[in-house]
């Protein structure tokens, strides 16, 4: 990437390259199936000091966006293009951190499959980048996206909120009224919690109507009804956000952008940054990621129990992720932004004693005595009232270990919570 710039010419069909070079807003990659990327568009080279590709280079996807340390969730592949190969609809838009050759990249990545002239597949990535200082601000609105082969645009336009009470957009318009509470709002969340599959009707009856039997089928069918007229609106000369197949029902993937799938990535790959020793990074993604976390995953439909697993989860990984930032914290003296952390932390685990105690130490260590007080006696309650039982420490146990060692203990994200 030293030489003079030059340019390779896509081996693609040129109806795909002309809807490639129309979305100048958005910077766009193209990569061969096994991860060699041989094109960028105008944005990209300027965000990289005007470099284009040379001929017979071997620049890799990996190697070049940092393909590990974006695809630490579950069990994903550990590329990129191996992650939008393996899945039929390429991958929706997820946070980018990529390496410092390629800072000017840093945003939100997306990915879909494309045919060649030659049909061989290939990935062509579009990358939603952060704004850099001293550029023009960029149009506000519908983001440029790849588009289908009728035109549709394929960058989510139905965006919500399922971390906290579910609230989002359709193509602009809030989602809100009564009907959230009602049948097609259960519908609505249950489409959620099942959004990696189709859901058959009798699925979504068996988990939302257990005891209506079969004849409920005929419920579910009316709920879509009305889902379609709050999600799509009168206009109906889109495809309806909601995608029926032989399989059932499911919300249109390329379209939805859900603050869960933004969430798990950032939290994972900050856990396992602070694995790796890099506190800097992890710091950065469980930030972005807890601010994300308003409350459990679909907070308002607390009884659903075919939301419990998902539920508990998420609510597990914020509690790592929380543990890790007080670490971090605690690691580097920053008591303030321990106490706010660990004060989140605690809420949610409130009956964990291990967690109330580093709350009140840090509390007191600065000089917060009512504050740490507070924290003792709601802990006391709790317990009681839930267990019958007292805390396993006392306030003055606290206070004399402070008095005898000048730096507090901290929690280690590794082992979920426990002290170190």
């Amino acid at each position: 990437m030293d030489g003079p710039p030059e340019l390779i010419e896509p081996p693609v069909a040129p109806s795909l390259l002309g809807s490639v070079l129309e979305l100048l807003g958005d910077g766009i990659l193209l990569a061969d199936a096994g991860g060699r990327i041989f094109w960028w568009n105008a944005v990209v080279a300027q965000r990289l000091g005007g470099k284009r590709l040379r001929p017979g280079h071997r620049l890799t996807c990996c190697a070049f966006l940092g393909c590990e340390q974006n695809t630490a969730g579950g069990d994903e592949p550990r590329c990129l293009t191996r992650l939008a190969v393996e899945s039929a609809d390429g991958f929706a838009m997820r946070r980018l951190q990529p390496p410092a050759q390629a800072a000017g990249l840093a945003g939100y990545i997306s990915a879909r499959h494309v045919a060649s002239a030659d049909e061989k597949p290939l990935v062509a990535f579009q990358l939603r980048l952060h704004e850099v200082p001293g550029s023009p601000p960029r149009t506000r609105g519908v983001v440029p996206s790849l588009r289908g082969e009728h035109g549709e645009p394929t960058t989510p336009s139905l965006v919500v909120s399922a971390l906290g009470d579910v609230r989002g957009s359709a193509d602009g318009r809030p989602l809100e009224g009564e009907w959230l509470q009602q049948r097609p709002g259960q519908v609505f969340r249950y489409l959620l919690c099942a959004r990696g599959r189709p859901a058959s009707p009798e699925d979504i009856v068996a988990a939302i109507w257990p005891d209506r039997g079969p004849d409920a089928v005929a419920n579910v069918r009316y709920c879509m009804y009305k889902l379609r007229d709050q999600l799509d609106g009168r206009d109906r000369a889109r495809p309806s956000f909601i995608v029926h197949s032989t399989g059932g029902y499911r919300l249109d993937p390329k379209r939805l952008r859900l603050d869960v799938d933004l969430f798990q990535p950032d939290a994972t790959a900050g856990l396992a940054a602070r694995c790796r020793g890099d506190n800097s990074r992890a710091e950065t993604q469980l930030t972005s990621a807890m601010e994300r976390y308003r409350g459990d995953f679909l907070a308002d439909d607390p009884y659903a129990e075919w939301s419990f697993t998902e539920r508990d989860y998420l609510r597990s990984l914020a509690g790592k992720a929380l543990a890790a930032l007080s670490e971090i914290a605690l690691e580097e003296d920053r008591l303030g932004a321990a106490e706010v952390h660990l004060q989140r932390l605690a809420r949610l685990e409130p009956f964990d004693s291990e967690i109330r105690e580093v709350l009140i130490e840090v509390c007191l260590r600065r000089g917060r005595r009512t504050e740490a007080l507070r924290h003792y006696n709601s802990l006391r309650l709790g317990l009681h009232r839930a267990f019958g039982e007292q805390p396993d420490f006392e306030l003055a146990d606290v206070t004399k270990r402070i008095a005898g060692q000048p730096r507090g203990r901290w929690l280690r994200a590794e082992n979920g919570g426990r002290r170190a």
